[in-house]
Formats: C-alpha cells, structure tokens, sequence
C-alpha cells in the first residue's frame, strides 16, 4: 500500500525521503497484549493519515484527499475494528487453551484469505 503514496509523490514532482523507523515491542508475554499492542499501532497509524489528510484539505488537494480515503483510511478502520474485536475476544477466553485454540482459528482464518 505504501507504493501507491510513493507513486503520487513522485508523479507530483516530489521527493520521497526515508528515515529509519524503530523496531517495534517483540516481547509481549501473551496473546493479549501482542494484540493490544497491533490496536495501538495501527491507531497511530490512522492518526498519522488523518493528519495527512486534512493537511490536503487545508491546502486544497482532492487527489490526495481521494487517494487516502479510498486506499488509506477506509482499510485502516477495518484493521482497527478487526484487531479489536480480536483483542476482545482473546480478552474473553484467557490465557492457556483459550488462547490456543484463538491461535488455531486465527491460523486457519489466515490460510483461507490466501
């Protein structure tokens, strides 16, 4: 998804610059909290495009207010509402075979998008 930001830039006659990015938490102790953790990512990931996108408003740019709104925001609310029914459901069953079998299902889950 990144690419098609990039793209726009470069097609505006911008610059694309990188900088490094810290390395997230590897280190949960539970199901749970990795979770948790997800929900919180991609709630600063939202925050960020929400910034971005109303900079484009201010300054008149309905490409770029389009471009977020149909690759951007739109998949980031369903992530966030997918993770969080997750971290809810985890919240739900517990540790030990709870969780096991929430990793079961989430494997199988995973294999059917494919």
């Amino acid at each position: 998804m990144p690419k098609k930001l990039i793209d726009y830039v470069n097609d505006r006659g911008g610059k694309v610059r990188f900088f490094n990015v810290n390395q997230p938490d590897g280190e949960w102790g539970c199901l749970l909290h990795a979770f948790q953790s997800a929900v919180a990512l991609e709630k600063k990931n939202n925050a960020s495009l929400l910034s971005l996108h109303r900079l484009a408003s201010e300054n008149n740019d309905p490409d770029l207010t389009n471009l977020l709104e149909e690759f951007y925001l739109r998949e980031q609310v369903i992530e966030i509402q997918e993770m969080t029914r997750k971290a809810n459901q985890l919240r739900r069953i517990g540790a030990g075979l709870g969780e096991h079998i929430f990793d079961r299902e989430l494997l199988q889950e995973m294999q059917q998008k494919k």
